[in-house]
Parts: C-alpha cells; structure tokens; sequence
C-alpha cells in the first residue's frame, strides 16, 4: 500500500471519529461512547497490509466543555513526563521551487495564526508542524499537515483553518518576519524546547485527547504532548517528505505562490467567501509606514522586466513571475504596460509609475513576498493587491525597510 493510501484512510477514520463525537452531542450519547464506536470503525479503516494496526490516530481538536478556570486546574493536575525528551532531526527541505515557497507560506499561516507574533511561540509551533510531516498517522506534507480536516467546520487540526481566522491577516512587516522564521524551520533550525511533539493546546482549554498523551513542554500558555510508547519516539518520525505541494484556497489572500497556481474560478470562489480580506494593521507598523528606499538600488541584480498584457485579471502574470524568479533570493519582476514602450529600466518618475502594471517583488531575507496590479487595467477582487500611491514604493524596495520621515513613524 503506497504512503497516499494510507493518509486516505487515516483521514477517512479521523473523519469517522470527528462525525460520531459531534452525533453524539446531538443524540445525548457521551464522547467515551462516541470514541468507542470510531475506534472500531478506525481499526476498520487500519487493518489493512502496509498499515501499522497499531498506528494512533489524529484525533481532531474538540474540546471537554468545561470553563476555562476548571481547564487550568485539570491540565496543571496532569504531570510532565520524566521520560528523555530528544529534539527532532532538522528538517532540510527538497523540491522544486514553486513547491517550495507553498510549503513555506503554509507554515507561517500556522505559525502567525496559532502564536501570533510571538517569536518563541511561533518556533514552537513550526517544529510540531514538521513533526507531524514526519510521522505516519499524518500526511507527508507541511500544506497537508496544516490545512488537514479543514474542508469541515469541526474536525480539522488546526483550528485557524475552519473557524474563520484567516479573513484577519498579518500586517506586511508581521508576514514577512513569520516568513523568514518558517524559512529558517524548513532549512534546519530546530526547536528542541518541545522535542517530538505532535500535539498542543492552550491551558485554558482541555481537549478530549489530552489526558492520553504525554504532556512534554510548556511554551508560555501552550501545552506541548507526544504519544505515549513508540509512536512517540525518534523512530516513529521516519515518514519521507512527498514534496509537491499542493495550492491553497485559503491562503489565496496570503500566498502567490498559492494563489498562482488556482484556476480563476477557485481564485473567485475564495474571494466570495471572503477569503481574501484588506490586510489588518500590526500594533507597531501599518501599511502605510512601510516606505522603500526613495531612490532605486544601485544596480539592476535581480530585477527583470516584462511586458504586461492588458487581459484577464493578470493572474498569468504572477505565474510568469515565479518563472523569472526561480530560486533567486531577491528578485522584483516590473511588469511595464505593454503600450508604454518602456523597456528594461525602473520607473523615475510619477508617469513612470503609473505605466507600471505589476509587481513582483521576494526577499527571503526579510520574508517579503508580494505582488501589486495595476487595478486601472486588471480587475482584481481586493483593493490589497493594487498598486496604489503609497504601494508604488515597493518599486524601488531593496531589501530594507525605513522610516517614513513624512509620518515620523519608525517602523520595525
């Protein structure tokens, strides 16, 4: 049986247990009662050749309803494991290009939507993120992994992805710093403070599977858990990664890279459900503050140009982009409009600019990834992704965020 089988019935057991839990606060029946039938219907789904009889099952995140105060007090009760706490392995990340940039941006949407900006807390997330990309009750991917479950309003794994989170998004300073930890995750850098974990939860919450693991760190209010016996052990984490990540929906508002590569019709579908929201600012920056260099770099590495036809919603522009990009570290694509007779030069000038129809512009150092349209000559669903006045500076960005001396705002 291939990996891909597996995780689909994995899946469909997790998706039976999440459907009998929620039956069962309908019809009076209790979560233990619940439990019970799942886990033979799971056992159902599991015993099959190639798949571990034993292997736990990912149960989802629903929770004892309880008060926060009487969570505190059963998850204090609840003692740390004395057990050896390894660190995982570092996690060198492998694939093509456009697959790599989607696995980076799925997490830091967990990172930023589950511990906010806090550096410690996101790092911690990042490493049971990989964790799980590692281990066979889980998919094989980091957008997998994430974004697992999510199709439903109850059952998913993590809650961001189904609870409507994702319509308030990180200001650009807060996503591109995110970026730039979840780049370094994927490169290697490990968190050993929650080991092997493959599970958290808040203290003021007390989820139905908690008791069952062993709690093994605590990140501020997070508490951080592995399974108990081999499954969580190093060498239960020997899953390979699939690579070819797939694209996001969700993320559309988030992610070129996700957004790229979905048909229009899935671009709209994410747009009417709002899916792709204006940006909220961050308590220490906004948009506006953010000012690129006044003047250009001094040279051209690392900037292309193209001629941008006006058809559509430009949306192939973003994907030819990616193309010239390649794995370039910075890159800004300036997409002049095709009728301007411009060429390969940077705007100098307020007409210059407004001949500009889009931009592309990455730097893995500073996490910035983004692109602009000119919403004079493409129609684009959220006004966050013109290339208004105050964006045009992006087209002289180099790398460097400065203070805008007009505002006196100092950003970040």
């Amino acid at each position: 049986m291939t990996r891909f089988a597996i995780q689909d019935r994995i899946f469909q057991a997790a998706a039976a247990l999440t459907l009998l839990v929620v039956l069962a606060s309908f019809t009076g029946g209790t979560i233990g009662q619940a439990r019970d039938i799942a886990s033979r219907l799971a056992a159902a789904h599991l015993g099959s050749p190639g798949v571990p009889s034993d292997l736990p099952l990912p149960e989802p995140l629903l929770l004892n309803k309880i008060d926060p105060q009487s969570a505190r007090e059963i998850n204090v009760a609840i003692p740390f494991s004395t057990a050896p706490i390894p660190a995982a392995r570092p996690f060198a990340l492998a694939g093509e290009t456009a697959s790599r940039e989607k696995a980076v941006d799925c997490l830091a949407a967990a990172m930023w939507y589950e511990a906010g900006n806090d550096d410690r807390g996101q790092r911690a997330v990042a490493q049971v993120v990989l964790n799980r990309v590692r281990h066979p009750a889980f998919p094989a991917t980091v957008c997998g992994v994430v974004f697992q479950g999510s199709e439903r309003t109850t059952g998913c794994q993590f809650t961001f992805t189904c609870d409507g989170a994702l319509r308030r998004t990180p200001s650009e300073v807060a996503w591109a710093e995110t970026r730039a930890r979840a780049r370094s995750a994927l490169g290697g850098l490990v968190d050993a403070s929650v080991g092997l974990a493959t599970h958290y939860h808040t203290d003021w919450v007390h989820p139905i599977w908690s008791a069952k693991l062993e709690k093994i760190a605590q990140v501020d209010t997070h508490l951080f858990f592995r399974w108990s016996g081999k499954w969580g052990q190093p060498a239960a984490l020997r899953q390979g990664y699939a690579g070819h990540e797939q694209p996001i929906a969700k993320l559309a508002s988030l992610s070129l890279s996700h957004r790229a590569e979905l048909s229009e019709d899935a671009v709209m579908i994410a747009d009417a459900a709002g899916l792709v929201p204006v940006a909220v600012a961050d308590v220490k920056t906004t948009l506006a503050s953010l000012e690129a260099p006044a003047m250009p770099p001094p040279s051209l590495e690392g900037v292309h140009f193209i001629n941008a036809r006006e058809e559509g919603n430009g949306g192939s522009l973003a994907m030819q982009a990616l193309n010239v990009c390649g794995d370039q570290k910075f890159c800004k694509v300036v997409g002049w409009l095709e009728s301007s007779g411009r060429a390969n030069a940077l705007p100098t000038s307020s007409a210059d600019r407004e001949a500009v129809a889009f931009l592309y512009v990455r730097d893995r150092r500073t996490g910035v990834d983004r692109a602009f349209w000119n919403c004079s000559h493409f129609e684009r669903k959220s006004s966050s992704q013109c290339l208004g006045a105050d964006r045009a500076r992006w087209i002289g960005f180099n790398g460097n965020f400065q203070s805008d001396r007009r505002s006196g705002t100092q950003n970040t």
